[in-house]
């Protein structure tokens, strides 16, 4: 099983916003709580766009071998870090992956 995990840093008008010290903090959690439960494949620092939130400096972690039990400890870990981070939540799809080769 997979996992992707996505957080975002808030526009700096929102009071939310992370300053750049908690910032790497949050993203530093983030690899911790992952490779607690699984192998990080992918780390990557980029902007994320929605219709309700704009634009925002994203990061996003992507986690292979999970199995389901790990799960349940990634939630609880996630939604310790979003309360800590005053985030409104983060972002997790849980799945298998499918390699798809040439046709």
């Amino acid at each position: 099983m997979n996992a992707i995990i996505s957080i975002g840093r808030g526009r700096q008008t929102d009071p939310n916003y992370l300053d750049s010290l908690d910032w790497s903090a949050f993203q530093l959690q983030l690899d911790e709580a992952a490779q607690y439960v699984g192998h990080i494949v992918s780390r990557t620092s980029g902007e994320s766009q929605s219709d309700g939130w704009g634009r925002e400096a994203s990061y996003t972690v992507v986690l292979e071998d999970l199995v389901s039990g790990d799960v349940a400890v990634l939630r609880s870990y996630l939604a310790r870090l979003a309360f800590a981070y005053q985030q409104d939540a983060i972002a997790l799809t849980v799945g298998q992956t499918d390699l798809v080769g040439q046709a």
